[in-house]
């Protein structure tokens, strides 16, 4: 089993309609805020509007529950002003609240992951440990592969020992977005995303399966 879901605020803009056919799905762009001293993350979010939701002419603030992967060149964004190396990740929209214009509060709130995949490699002296996880979206048609960075802080929590799960075991991790590591070119200029960085809150382990 493996998910990846994230939960944030956002403000979205530029909602359209890619298939006439098909007048209850729509692309959106996100920008989700991290904090106030490293840029968001752009995500492009399919959605299916079945009680015909209404999108202001404006940008709007929503509270989101999304299913996310890696963007790629595959995800087809229908947008005229971005590209696809300006994305952070895909994904589909599972659920929204209106909250209002950008300007009616702070943006900047606790985007939260909720991780479901394989130990890639733990590192214990700097107490982090990778995730490799997939997850089903609508643009793809198929799993999307994303990768995670989780930091365990240094709370009383884990003072005796940090959970640090083991290569290769299968971990249910949740954690606040802190930042966001990409790929780069010849050029020095991003291209994917490497990883995405978490600060751990939770964790559960499972054991590796017995080799045969």
């Amino acid at each position: 089993m493996s998910l990846v879901t994230f939960n944030c605020l956002a403000v979205l803009e530029n909602p359209r309609v890619p298939d006439d056919t098909k007048r209850k799905s729509f692309v959106v762009d996100a920008q989700v805020y991290l904090n106030g001293s490293i840029a968001g993350l752009v995500g492009c979010l399919r959605w299916y509007n079945a009680n015909d939701f209404v999108f202001p002419d404006e940008p709007a603030k929503y509270s989101l529950w999304i299913q996310a992967a890696n963007m790629t060149k595959a995800v087809q964004h229908h947008s005229d002003s971005l590209e696809t190396k300006n994305y952070h990740f895909a994904g589909d929209i599972l659920d929204l609240a209106y909250l209002g214009p950008p300007d009616a509060f702070s943006p900047f709130n606790r985007a939260i992951a909720h991780v479901c995949g394989t130990v890639l490699a733990v590192n214990e002296k700097d107490s982090t440990f990778d995730v490799k996880a997939e997850q089903y979206i609508t643009a793809l048609g198929t799993p999307g592969v994303i990768h995670f960075r989780f930091n365990i802080p240094n709370i009383p929590r884990y003072n005796k020992k940090k959970p640090l799960p083991a290569v290769g075991s299968r971990a249910l991790a949740t954690g606040r977005i802190i930042d966001v590591e990409r790929l780069l070119d010849a050029d020095k200029e991003p291209v994917a995303v490497k990883h995405f960085v978490l600060e751990m809150d939770s964790i559960i382990r499972r054991k590796a399966a017995a080799q045969k």
